[in-house]
């Protein structure tokens, strides 16, 4: 069974997917308050020396949303690029294809370096 998680409010999804990662890399994420975020919804800073520190993006958006989804992400580009970060994470509640995470991987290339740091809806309900 698959989850709708636009029954979530953006700071609930935030939360969820600090849960799940926390627990997938077994370390704690950093949680922000609500608002303006600068590029950075979660950020693993505890990591070992050598490590990269890594930065998550949550986006919520409906089922049939990676039009608007894309579009956020050509913005938050902007930001990574100021930002600079060693790794860059993107979460989102939109169902995702193989030709969806390529399109994203190209705009957060190199800061995102595979489709492997991308997590669709369908890998957070699994």
């Amino acid at each position: 069974m698959s989850y709708d998680f636009t029954t979530l409010s953006p700071s609930d999804f935030e939360e969820l997917i600090a849960d799940l990662l926390s627990k997938e890399w077994k370390t704690r994420l950093e949680i922000f308050k609500a608002g303006k975020d600068g590029g950075i919804d979660l950020l693993n800073s505890r990591t070992p020396v050598g490590e990269p520190h890594t930065i998550v993006q949550c986006k919520r958006y409906g089922v049939e949303k990676f039009g608007q989804l894309f579009a956020s992400m050509v913005k938050e580009r902007v930001k990574l690029d100021t930002l600079k970060p060693e790794r860059y994470v993107l979460v989102t509640s939109v169902p995702l294809s193989k030709n969806n995470k390529e399109k994203l991987l190209k705009i957060l290339k190199p800061f995102c370096t595979s489709t492997s740091d991308i997590y669709g809806a369908d890998e957070i309900n699994a």
